[in-house]
Formats: C-alpha cells, structure tokens, sequence
C-alpha cells in the first residue's frame, strides 16, 4: 500500500502543472462524477490538489486494509477524473500563454522573494514528475505522447529559468 501512496503522491506536481494551464472557464466542476469531490461547487484547482493530499495522508492512517484500499481507489479515481479534464480541454482548444509567474499583491519585497521561490521549489518538483512521466512514456514508444511530453517540460524548464533568473537580478 505504501508504494500505491508514493505513485499517487508522485502524481501531484504534474497534476498540479496541468491544472494550473487550465482557463477558469475551462475549469467547469459540473463535468466531474456526483459525489466525488466533497465540495464541487467551490472547487479549484488548487482545492482539488488540496483535497488529494488531505485523502494520502489519510490514508497512510487507515488500520484497515480493506477501507484503505477504497480509500486508494477514490484518490486514484480523482487524480484521473482530473487529468481527463486537462486532456479534454487541452484537445479542444490549444493554450496559448500559461499564466505569468506573477503574485497578485505584493505588499514588500521580502513577501515577493519568498513567493517567488515557493513558484522555483514547485517549478522544480513538476519539473522532476514531468520527467518521470516522459522516461515511463519513453518505454511505451508513444510518439505524440512523448512530443506533447516534451514541449509541456520545456515550457517548464523556460518559467523555471525566467523565476531563477528573476530571483538572481532581485539578489544582486
């Protein structure tokens, strides 16, 4: 079980990356299965993210096999729901620009620094599930996949250079 929680928790940060390029719009909580989520009507994506992590360390408390086992099926259940909905949406309509690695108020400098590397420490971390994901689609011979796979990774790569970059002026 404690390997069926470390996949799920590896799922995260790309799950968190794939949301995170959904428009609100896009974002639409009356395509997701009735009961799922605990609250579909106030959901983000970043609540969706947090409910998951809520549900593994949940789970990395249950005695019971059997309601531990449930309890796996319905994270996994979520994590998939979620990932289709980024597939759906990114089939219908190509995103153009992420959203900018900007905070939307800054009340000091320290504030801003500190935001900014929280953005670098979880670039980093969907840098590395990306990654993972691209060597396990490398051994499925999955061509589009793997592009789509790529071109999701550099963008990655170029925020990620642009906020270390931005952090190394803010330093100096």
């Amino acid at each position: 079980m404690d390997e069926y929680i470390k996949a799920l928790s590896a799922r995260l940060p790309e799950l968190s990356w794939r949301l995170g390029l959904l428009s609100h719009a896009e974002f639409n909580t009356h395509k997701f299965p009735r009961g799922l989520f605990k609250n579909p009507l106030d959901m983000t994506p970043q609540s969706c993210i947090h409910e998951i992590n809520d549900d593994l360390k949940l789970l990395t408390t249950h005695k019971s096999h059997r309601s531990a086992q449930y309890l796996a099926m319905r994270v996994s259940k979520k994590i998939n729901v979620l990932v289709r909905l980024c597939r759906m949406s990114r089939d219908s309509a190509r995103i153009t620009q992420p959203p900018p690695l900007a905070v939307q108020t800054i009340t000091t400098r320290q504030q801003w620094l500190a935001h900014l590397t929280k953005d670098i420490a979880e670039l980093r971390l969907q840098e590395e599930a990306l990654t993972n994901r691209l060597t396990q689609l490398d051994k499925l011979k999955n061509l589009a996949a793997i592009l789509n796979m790529q071109a999701e990774l550099g963008e990655i790569k170029r925020r990620l250079t642009l906020a270390q970059e931005t952090i190394a002026r803010a330093t100096a």
